[in-house]
């Protein structure tokens, strides 16, 4: 009898094989998910952040705080909540009545993601 096929051991063995090589391969699927996921937080963490100072800087620089924090803000992204904190003048070097050192922390779950400075100020006009 010619027939064609595979035999039940050629199955099984070959099976043994795949599992083999997709077992070594599950984490490395597990960490790049991990990864996106972690950068996913991030850009999202950033995209807050410029939301605050774009509020910020349409504000006029001599209504902005010279020490202290804002309330934190709850902003949405992706359906992912941040609580982000603007604290102002934390160097005082950078401060002035034209000028003010702005740093919004964004916090994602309690843990700080990101930081962000900068100083803001007011050009002169003649």
């Amino acid at each position: 009898m010619n027939q064609k096929g595979f035999t039940l051991i050629e199955v099984m063995v070959s099976l043994g094989i795949y599992s083999i090589v997709l077992s070594g391969l599950i984490p490395s699927f597990v960490s790049y998910s991990k990864f996106i996921t972690r950068s996913q937080i991030k850009t999202e963490a950033i995209t807050a952040a410029q939301q605050v100072l774009d509020e910020l800087r349409v504000s006029d620089i001599q209504s902005l705080p010279v020490s202290g924090n804002d309330d934190p803000e709850t902003i949405v992204e992706n359906k992912q909540t941040y609580k982000v904190v603007a604290s102002y003048c934390e160097n005082q070097e950078f401060c002035s009545h034209l000028a003010r050192h702005i740093v919004v922390r964004v916090f994602y779950f309690d843990k700080q993601i990101i930081k962000l400075q900068t100083v803001y100020t007011q050009l002169r006009s003649k």
